[in-house]
């Protein structure tokens, strides 16, 4: 979940805050942002921190310089949020902004948020949109194909649909699983590899089969004694019962 986007400047004044969250302080979250973009320049250099995680959050940063003025754009979010759906996001805003609003950031009258204020629904915009959305019709066939796969295979103990950049679409999965497929999902991210074909990962409690198609990726656990081969089968067939739902809502 994102909680809040802050546009400001790094002595932490604000020019837009969006939260998801009533009872978030804005004020108190830049201030706080602006004390750790200080304190990592004054350890690291001067050089722009990317992401911190702190208890159950994660914190996005992105910087721009606009003339001579320094904007920072930075995101809160729960901590398995995952920096490949969240970076492209923070990137458009990003760059939106210098686009529309950059030359009020130069130009415009000093500590008056009102001239910022409609980019906010903007932002909420941004970071609603989703690579693959899933109508109601296919949630309910999605979830009658999860129910399948569990009556079908007595190995099955999870299952899952997500897209290619982390986004969970469905879950019938244990969270700390979950998080450690987003994880691996970012780390390949990370490394220039944007999408995934097919994993195979045998873990202490399980087995992990991840296989992608287009904008999508099925996961599914299995027991760890599972034959292989079993598990492979299964979860093809799980991936291509979800492929054929997607495509026939398409045609209709």
């Amino acid at each position: 979940m994102i909680n809040s986007v802050v546009i400001m400047r790094p002595t932490g004044e604000i020019l837009v805050a969006e939260s998801s969250e009533i009872n978030m302080d804005s004020n108190l979250l830049s201030g706080f942002f602006a004390a750790i973009i200080s304190f990592g320049r004054a350890m690291f250099k001067d050089e722009i921190l990317d992401t911190i995680e702190l208890g159950l959050y994660r914190v996005f940063f992105e910087s721009a310089i606009v003339d001579e003025d320094e904007i920072f754009f930075v995101v809160l979010a729960s901590r398995r949020e995952n920096i490949a759906g969240i970076r492209p996001k923070l990137h458009q805003i990003r760059e939106e902004f210098i686009m529309t609003k950059g030359y009020l950031v130069v130009g415009g009258e000093r500590g008056n948020l009102n001239q910022f204020e409609d980019f906010r629904p903007r932002i909420r915009e941004i970071l609603n949109e989703k690579v693959v959305f899933l109508s109601p019709a296919q949630k309910s066939q999605v979830l009658g194909i999860f129910q399948r796969l569990y009556e079908l295979s007595e190995y099955a103990i999870g299952a899952a649909l997500l897209t290619q950049t982390g986004d969970i679409l469905q879950s019938f999965m244990a969270p700390q699983d979950l998080e450690a497929i987003t994880r691996l999902l970012e780390g390949r991210f990370l490394a220039g590899t944007k999408t995934l074909k097919e994993i195979i990962s045998i873990e202490d409690h399980g087995i992990v089969v991840l296989i992608g198609s287009g904008d999508l990726i099925t996961a599914v656990m299995f027991q760890s004694l599972c034959p292989l081969g079993t598990a492979e089968l299964f979860a093809r067939r799980f991936a291509d019962q979800i492929t054929m739902v997607l495509k026939n809502q398409h045609k209709s």
